[in-house]
């Protein structure tokens, strides 16, 4: 399945700027969880890296 998706998005460059510019809203969604989920991630992450290196 993933691989047709490729597949797909390899025929179709530009169909993810075409969608950023046609939905801002959504892309400014998606962008922002994106970001926070990352931010989270990163948050995790490296509070334990401090906590395990003494």
């Amino acid at each position: 399945m993933k691989e047709q998706i490729k597949e797909w998005f390899m025929k179709h460059p530009n169909y993810l700027k075409n969608w950023r510019r046609k939905h801002p809203n959504d892309w400014y969604q998606w962008r922002k969880r994106h970001l926070e989920h990352r931010r989270e991630y990163e948050k995790r992450y490296y509070y334990c890296r401090k906590r395990n290196k003494k």
